[in-house]
Parts: C-alpha cells; sequence; structure tokens
C-alpha cells in the first residue's frame, strides 16, 4: 500500500543511519488504530560509527519497534515508542574481514552526514539573529505532543568480545538493561512563573541496569544465528535471575526531570535551569578483580594500536597470526608505507593531477550552483551534484558551496534591486 510505503520512506530517514533498509513487508500498520509495528529489523555494522572506535558490529537485532500513535487525539493521549529485544554484538575491527564495497559505502555516508551537520550548523547560523514569533498553534501542538510522549524499552544487551588483544584469553565485557520507563508525570518542586507550555515534567524508571566483564568466557560470535539470539537473551540480568559472570547487583533507579524547553525565552534571565534532576539510586556497587584489570590495560593499549591501524585496513592479510606468514607481514608493511606515504605525496604534488583536482572543483561549483539557483532541481543535477562529492572530500565540498553560496547571493542583490529599481 502506498500508506505503508510513505512510513518505510519515514522510518529510513530516521532510523537509516543504524538499522538496514527497511521495507513495507516488515510493517504492520493499523490505520485507525495509528500503531506502527517493526519486527526483527538487523542493524548495520557500522551503527556505533560515531563513537569513533576501533570496532565492528557482527551481529545487531532490534526484536520490535512499535509506535502508538493516537491520530484521533494527539492533544490529550500519549504517543507510546516502545523498543524490545534490542542486541548488539561487537568486535574489534581486524576480526571482520575487510569488504571494499561496504566499506566505501559507509564512508560515503558518513561524508553526507557529517555534510547534512554543516548544514545544519550554517542555517541556525543564519537565522540566529531573526526574531523569533510567539508561538503558534502548531507549535504548541507539537510541544504538547512531546509532553505526552512516553518510551518504553526492554531487553535491551550490547556487548564486546575480544579475541585479539590476548588471543589466549578471550574476554567479554557487556551492558545490559532490564527495563527502562519515561513517562509524564504531574509538575514537581517549586512554583515556577514561567509559561507551563515550555515546560516539561518526566519521571525515568529503571530496572537491572547491568555491567560485566567475563574473561576467558565463551564467545557468543562462534554460535550459529539460533543459539546466538538465545544467549545473548538469557544473558541480561533481572530481579529474579543473575546469569553466570555477573559480580554485581544490577542497579534500579527512579528519577524525576524537569526540562525548560526555551530557557532563552522564559524572562528568567536563565536563573530558571534548563534540566533539573532529581535521582533516586536503591544502591551503586563498584568493584574489580585483578583478571579484569589486566584485560583492561590491554585492552586501551590495543585500542590505540587498532585507531592507528584503522586507516591500513585495506592491505591487512587475512591471517590470524604472525607465525608462519612473515612475507605477508612484510607486504603488508611494504604498501602501506607505499601507498598512503610515498604514491599520496607524489600524487598530490603532480600537477596533472592538480590540474584534473581544480577542472573537478569548478564543474562541482558550477553544478551546485544550478542546484540553488534551481526552484526545484532536476534529478540529473542533483545524481551530478552526489556523483562529484564522491570524489571530493568534506573540505573542499564546504569551500565550494561557500563560494557558490556566496556568489548566489550577489546574484539575488542585484536582481531585487533591479526590481526594485524598475517599480
Amino acid at each position: 500500500m502506498v500508506f505503508e510505503s510513505l512510513v518505510a520512506d519515514l522510518l529510513n530517514k530516521y532510523l537509516g543511519e543504524y538499522v538496514e533498509n527497511l521495507d513495507k513487508s516488515q510493517l504492520n500498520i493499523g490505520i485507525w488504530g495509528g500503531d506502527v509495528a517493526l519486527r526483527d529489523l538487523t542493524l548495520k555494522e557500522n551503527a556505533l560509527e560515531d563513537l569513533n572506535l576501533p570496532v565492528k558490529t557482527v551481529r545487531g537485532h532490534l526484536g520490535q519497534l512499535t509506535l502508538q500513535i493516537p491520530w484521533k487525539n494527539l492533544y490529550g493521549a500519549p504517543v507510546i515508542a516502545t523498543i524490545e529485544r534490542l542486541f548488539l554484538l561487537v568486535v574489534p575491527n581486524q576480526s571482520v574481514r575487510y569488504d571494499k564495497e561496504k566499506e566505501e559505502k559507509w564512508a560515503e555516508e558518513a561524508k553526507q552526514a557529517e555534510l547534512l551537520k554543516i548544514e545544519e550548523a550554517k542555517k541556525a547560523l543564519r537565522e540566529k539573529d531573526k526574531p523569533k514569533p510567539d508561538n503558534t498553534f502548531v507549535e504548541k501542538l507539537a510541544a504538547q505532543i512531546i509532553k505526552n510522549v512516553q518510551v518504553r524499552i526492554k531487553n535491551i544487551h550490547i556487548r564486546y568480545e575480544d579475541k585479539v588483544t590476548n588471543p589466549e584469553k578471550p574476554f567479554a565485557l557487556g551492558i545490559t538493561l532490564n527495563s527502562l520507563d519515561v513517562v509524564t508525570i504531574p509538575s514537581w518542586g517549586e512554583p515556577l512563573s514561567i509559561d507551563p507550555v515550555n515546560i516539561i515534567f518526566k519521571e525515568l524508571s529503571i530496572q537491572c541496569l547491568s555491567v560485566y566483564w567475563n574473561s576467558c568466557t565463551t564467545l557468543f560470535s562462534d554460535f550459529s544465528t539460533e543459539n546466538y539470539l538465545i544467549a545473548i537473551s538469557d544473558g541480561i540480568a533481572t530481579k529474579s535471575t543473575m546469569p553466570p559472570g555477573y559480580k554485581y547487583r544490577p542497579i534500579n533507579s527512579s528519577s524525576k526531570l524537569r526540562i525548560n524547553t526555551k530557557p532563552e525565552m522564559d524572562g528568567s534571565n536563565f536563573k530558571i535551569p534548563k534540566v533539573l534532576l532529581q535521582l533516586d539510586l536503591e544502591r551503586l556497587q563498584v568493584k574489580i578483580s585483578k583478571s579484569q584489570y589486566q584485560d583492561l590495560t590491554v585492552l586501551l593499549e590495543t585500542m590505540s594500536r587498532m585507531s592507528r591501524a584503522a586507516q591500513y585496513r585495506k592491505f591487512r592479510p587475512d591471517v590470524s597470526s604472525y607465525r608462519g606468514h612473515y612475507k605477508e607481514w612484510w607486504i603488508f608493511a611494504y604498501k602501506c608505507i607505499l601507498e598512503e606515504e610515498v604514491k599520496r605525496r607524489k600524487q598530490n604534488w603532480d600537477w596533472f593531477h592538480m590540474l584534473n583536482h581544480r577542472l573537478l572543483c569548478k564543474k562541482y561549483a558550477e553544478t551546485y550552483k544550478g542546484k540553488l539557483i534551481s526552484p526545484k532541481p532536476s534529478s540529473e543535477i542533483i545524481d551530478k551534484c552526489t556523483q562529484l562529492e564522491r570524489e571530493l572530500d568534506i573540505l573542499n565540498i564546504v569551500l565550494v558551496r561557500q563560494k557558490v553560496e556566496l556568489e548566489v547571493m550577489a546574484i539575488l542583490k542585484v536582481i531585487v534591486s533591479l526590481i526594485a529599481v524598475h517599480y
């Protein structure tokens, strides 16, 4: 159905950075009830890319994502978002075989995401000094919907497994959560003399938040998909069960949250805090064993080395040890220096390369100007811009865009002045 395809497009827009492509076959939508249900989603291998850590997601599973939207009473009834069975298995990137096509695709996605952030920052800067109008009906409705949003999260397990740092003693560390609920509550604390529309009151309840670090353990990454889902689900601590390997009691807490959504417009001169949190923690227990400390120190050293080696993954031989593969490792060292140092430096100072780069920037500038000037850019112009952006780095794209935007603004000013003189 058209409605299902539309919802899939919207969810792809907001969840596409973390979830593999959605399609309408995964949707179960009740139009009148307002329920949108997604089941058995696969998380992308680069879901943790923003953390800038040398790790990859080898298995990511989202059991169910449900949105309950009360279309008939958006102002009064709550919008409920439920997430269940989120499992993430992470390993060092050295444990994952290099895939050129995937790596290039992820790099391009990261570049486009960074460009989008830059454009949003530029837009916010342009609108910084503009006078802000009073709340419209749509803004008040949106604020009320946000106030009524409720979030329910159940059974989360994020696990990191490492057999690279110390192959003889593989270890695993993880964080689990049995449940988390965020609900709207009546006002609390001292009375405030500001518009109540701009104040949000929430209560956050956490049940069985746990952390574990197991040395010399069984690795879930070696299991079949079916056995992996059973093992990682059974590894979540609850009030009644404590899986093997947990040395600390789970954390249970309840907190109240007050958010001032517009502190710059409440007339208090920022005397009222933007966020006020009241936390009630039952018990917090922290300790570390000798084996855990040894694993931690070795992991920190290895992480530093893996971060430096990330750019050379494409040259790394697909072997598990150094012994018996000395030739492959010498070739690897030779390629790293040759490709990343010698050839790159030589290419950057090559006149033919400089000319091609200059022509590429000029071509992109012309195409981007056509995209800005056109009220509705054609798919041909958009595709051409995308293709040229694949060949340029972020710095050059931003510089070219700034130059073109200044030129377009100058052209628009001339047109406006000519129109004013004519009339």
